[in-house]
């Protein structure tokens, strides 16, 4: 009768060796699936360069585009001396020092719509935007360095599209047709913003739509982050984990870049109202970092270059898959 083979292998001393020595090198954990990332950024000094608001830049557009004898009621700096004098107005009833929360600010933002609803409806009745066709206004704007972009930002786009996940601009900006024009029109990026209304002729009737999420308009800090919510809702029921990224430079994403995983500031126009708040903000993005889920409080993180969102992805995808 043949010997019979014991249950189990046994190994050479020269494998148990081998073996033994190559134990440490295993990854410890399985790799983790990429989230998702879903990027949402504003556009105005966010995507363009810093200083570069594209709205006044649309609208002396507009004045170089009307005849001698049809220029609008007032001249574009009356337009903005209103909107500074209706919010300091506001303002002076509900001081800085006395908005120590988020629902104090929520509040202050609430009437500060007030003052972009009454800007707007000046603007419209002067006739500003009205007259000329959409393509012609975009066309002089662009001539007058109006697309002074950020370098960057297009490769990490192009990161998080292949990454399969979504990209959308949410903006407070007048035309959403002028900030693809910016964009080089790409495909598969969401473009949230208000418009200006076309007649049958095609020419701008100087009125912009009302189509935003709360009715009214995209036009201030709620409005941004109502949008953000409803995106990230959207991206959630697909099913799957997703890392949301907000990017954006001044007071009005404060409350879209709270929503976000992971807040990201281009300059220093946050710095007053986050010390208000104690808010921290830290500079740079920690490698790997993808926020603290459900935390009440949040630190955003000061970035100076987009390039530095594609180093924070990579940096992501090494620490769950490497």
């Amino acid at each position: 009768m043949p010997p019979r083979r014991p249950p189990f292998k046994i190994f050479s001393p020269a494998t148990l060796t081998i073996l033994t020595f190559l134990l440490p090198f295993q990854h410890p954990y399985p790799a983790q699936p990429m989230p998702r990332i879903i990027l949402l950024t504003d556009f105005d000094e966010t995507l363009t360069q810093q200083h570069n608001d594209t709205t006044p830049i649309l609208a002396h557009a507009a004045y170089a585009l009307h005849p001698e004898d049809d220029q609008p009621a007032h001249s574009w700096e009356w337009y903005e001396k209103m909107w500074v004098d209706d919010y300091a107005a506001i303002s002076a009833s509900f001081p800085p020092e006395t908005r120590k929360s988020f629902q104090d600010e929520e509040k202050f933002a609430g009437l500060v719509r007030g003052v972009e609803e009454a800007s707007v409806r000046r603007v419209e009745d002067g006739g500003v935007f009205r007259g000329m066709r959409r393509e012609e206004l975009i066309k002089e704007a662009y001539k007058n360095n109006g697309c002074a972009m950020r370098t960057g930002w297009r490769d990490v786009f192009d990161k998080v599209s292949h990454g399969g996940g979504r990209i959308a601009v949410i903006s407070v900006g007048w035309s959403r047709e002028w900030i693809g024009h910016c964009l080089g029109n790409p495909g598969g990026v969401g473009i949230y913003a208000n418009e200006m209304l076309a007649g049958p002729d095609g020419k701008l009737t100087g009125y912009l739509d009302r189509t935003g999420l709360n009715g009214g308009g995209l036009w201030n800090s709620i409005d941004k982050r109502d949008y953000v919510r409803w995106i990230v809702g959207q991206e959630k029921r697909k099913g799957g984990e997703v890392v949301v990224v907000y990017v954006g430079d001044a007071p009005a994403d404060l409350f879209a870049m709270y929503e976000a995983d992971l807040g990201l500031v281009f300059g220093r126009r946050l710095d007053y109202v986050c010390e208000r708040l104690g808010v921290a903000i830290r500079k740079g993005i920690p490698e790997g970092f993808v926020g603290i889920r459900g935390a009440e409080e949040r630190t955003l993180f000061e970035i100076e270059e987009w390039k530095e969102i594609g180093e924070w992805a990579d940096s992501l995808e090494a620490r769950l898959l490497g």
